[in-house]
């Protein structure tokens, strides 16, 4: 009578576990490292976006050079953005620019510079094709265009 009562027990405790794997909404946890150059991004954010018609987007927040997201299983164009503060010497030429002479509105000092390539982002040549066993994918970065 016990071995059928812990039998009991086992299976109203487990039967939960069971129900969550199918319950499951498909997505595939992923997390990664990104560096620029060699090193960490600090701080960005990372998109991927379905390259065909299953799917849905998603993003995160890049923080210390690491990324956590959860994804749709298919294949993905990734995009990889990160913003600066214009240096003083870009505000120079920003302002000797005719087109913002008469311009209240515009104060480069308050803006902030897209500095990760559009190869990366806007022309993005990333992609990654996220599976049920993907769990890390890491983008290495170069800054220049070779």
């Amino acid at each position: 009578m016990t071995k059928r009562i812990c039998y009991t027990l086992c299976c109203f405790l487990l039967f939960p576990l069971f129900l969550c794997g199918c319950c499951s909404d498909g997505l595939i946890f992923v997390s990664g490292n990104i560096t620029l150059d060699g090193q960490s991004l600090s701080e960005g954010m990372i998109m991927f976006i379905p390259s065909g018609t299953n799917g849905n987007s998603a993003s995160a927040i890049i923080s210390g050079g690491k990324y956590n997201v959860r994804v749709s299983p298919c294949k993905m164009i990734v995009r990889i953005f990160a913003e600066r503060p214009y240096t003083d010497e870009e505000i120079k030429k920003l302002r000797a620019n005719p087109m913002y002479n008469n311009d209240p509105m515009f104060n480069p000092e308050k803006m902030k510079k897209q500095y990760i390539p559009e190869k990366y982002n806007e022309k993005s040549i990333l992609s990654a094709e996220i599976q049920e066993n993907t769990r890390e994918l890491n983008f290495e970065l170069k800054s220049s265009e070779n």
